[in-house]
């Protein structure tokens, strides 16, 4: 991933990456192609710059559609998720919120449900 509408570009690196298309053979480059799902997982060190920053880094690539935020810093054995969407790319993410041991179902990949009662980061 490579954001060009930042100063000298930049290469966040998320945590998961999830593709509607890749290629099969390995890309030359870093500067495509792009992920529709990023997710981060908070740590101490990450907490500003995953809620924060990697934000409007990953809203200023249009193929990026959701941005999840899994948070465990409060309780491991219960994280709670930030999810950040939107239905194309030249929108502007939403926020929504789940609460820890909640449920989301994206809109956009029926049969996907991620259940966070199920998921301990210890």
């Amino acid at each position: 991933m490579f954001v060009r509408e930042k100063p000298r570009g930049t290469v966040p690196q998320p945590d998961v990456a999830a593709y509607a298309r890749f290629p099969s053979e390995p890309p030359e480059t870093y500067r495509g192609p792009n992920p529709v799902l990023v997710v981060e997982v908070v740590t101490p060190d990450s907490r500003e710059k995953d809620y924060r920053r990697n934000v409007g880094l990953y809203q200023a690539l249009p193929d990026i559609l959701e941005y999840w935020i899994v948070d465990p810093i409060r309780d491991a054995k219960r994280p709670s998720l930030t999810v950040h969407r939107r239905e194309r790319g030249d929108q502007p993410f939403e926020r929504l919120d789940v609460e820890p041991g909640g449920v989301y179902e994206p809109r956009r990949w029926r049969g996907l449900r991620l259940d966070l009662s199920r998921i301990a980061l210890e």
